[in-house]
């Protein structure tokens, strides 16, 4: 346990203060700067509209790193630290100490904050806390008193989420999907990337930051980016609204429910199941060549070392003896020929798909070509029908 923090030298700077000054404090008439609104929905429906505007989540690092809407950059109006020193005045002490507290926090940070917005050099800044109460307010008014043109989300981050909730709990009927599935190393989600900025994609791996397998966060490197079940639905909801589409089907990749430790949305799970399927069909060679292009580039080699050496897992599965031998392939550097192992060996065998709507197989070792049938398929659909 870490050691509990000596709350007595800031119960001692409150009661330092005039009482006269706390009792007149009154956080209204203190932030007279009032910014424009702006409700989330309709900050959804155009977020090219608000490209030209400095977006800013004035939450603590914590609170952003765990979730935070799609396009904005965090300056903290109040750190972790700070913030969990205002919470506890407000909860044990003072609430008029809370307040004055966190406005002399903010003040000291005046400086930064307008190098922050010169640094991005933009005039129109867009702004949020939690829920769109003294945070964004505070950061609000002083931005204004610089010269900016400054907006609020009304709501704050909670009513974002409220959005993404909606969206995936309580009725996904607006979504359309058409799947690619096939094997591991078919190629899936190497259309996908090809594909992004040219049709609409659902790419559930990226939202995910992990390749959903034994060595899925190799290739998406091993720094932990994505840190809760909101921050993975939030990307998912940001593929939608960035790279995918309310309106038209998305491209995605047949998916089981669980991803790394995220959960899919039950209703986006059943959709996809039921979407049409295109199957992407590649040998075993051009496989295997895919995974050592994927997994064996720089430091890969190493990290898959130690996922194969210390998985407790995969050796029940495999064997002792067979997880020796795939060792020893890549300390020889035999790349190949471990791919194609364990792509025959474990992948395959365990590769079972809830994707029956099958409406098309392509063969994917000619990957360029494999695309121009994917995107002539989908071409060809959304001219017969609306959405697939």
């Amino acid at each position: 346990m870490g050691k509990k923090k000596d709350r007595k030298p800031l119960i001692d700077y409150i009661r330092s203060i005039d009482e006269k000054v706390l009792s007149k404090i009154d956080l209204n008439r203190s932030l007279s700067n009032k910014p424009k609104e702006i409700a989330i929905e309709d900050y959804l429906k155009d977020t090219n509209r608000y490209k030209k505007f400095l977006l800013i989540d004035c939450r603590s690092e914590k609170e952003f790193r765990e979730n935070s809407i799609p396009g904005f950059s965090n300056f903290p109006i109040l750190t972790d630290s700070e913030r969990d020193d205002v919470g506890f005045l407000y909860k044990h002490f003072s609430k008029q100490g809370a307040i004055y507290l966190a406005l002399e926090y903010a003040k000291k940070k005046l400086e930064k904050l307008n190098q922050f917005v010169l640094d991005h050099n933009k005039k129109d800044i867009i702004v949020h806390c939690w829920r769109g109460g003294g945070r964004s307010m505070a950061t609000a008014h002083f931005l204004i008193g610089m010269g900016y043109n400054v907006y609020k989300i009304s709501g704050g981050i909670k009513s974002f989420r409220r959005v993404v909730y909606n969206q995936f709990y309580e009725d996904s009927s607006n979504l359309s999907f058409l799947i690619l599935s096939g094997l591991t190393g078919s190629g899936k989600t190497e259309i996908l990337e090809y594909l992004e900025g040219k049709l609409p994609i659902f790419n559930i791996e990226k939202a995910a930051d992990h390749a959903s397998s034994l060595f899925g966060k190799i290739r998406f490197g091993l720094e932990e980016k994505v840190y809760t079940q909101m921050k993975f639905e939030t990307n998912l909801f940001r593929e939608i609204c960035f790279n995918g589409s309310f309106t038209k089907p998305m491209i995605s990749e047949s998916e089981s429910k669980n991803i790394h430790k995220f959960k899919l949305p039950e209703n986006i799970f059943n959709n996809l199941v039921k979407s049409p399927t295109i199957v992407v069909d590649t040998s075993l060679e051009v496989r295997s060549k895919r995974i050592v292009k994927d997994y064996f580039k720089g430091k890969k080699p190493k990290e898959v070392y130690n996922v194969l050496e210390s998985s407790r897992f995969l050796k029940k599965i495999i064997g002792g003896n067979n997880q020796k031998m795939l060792l020893k392939m890549i300390e020889e550097k035999k790349y190949y020929e471990f791919s194609e192992w364990f792509l025959k060996n474990y992948y395959d065998k365990r590769y079972s798909s809830s994707y029956s709507n099958v409406v098309a197989t392509f063969n994917g070792d000619n990957i360029e070509k494999c695309i121009d049938r994917v995107v002539d398929f989908y071409e060809d659909r959304l001219k017969q029908c609306k959405k697939i």
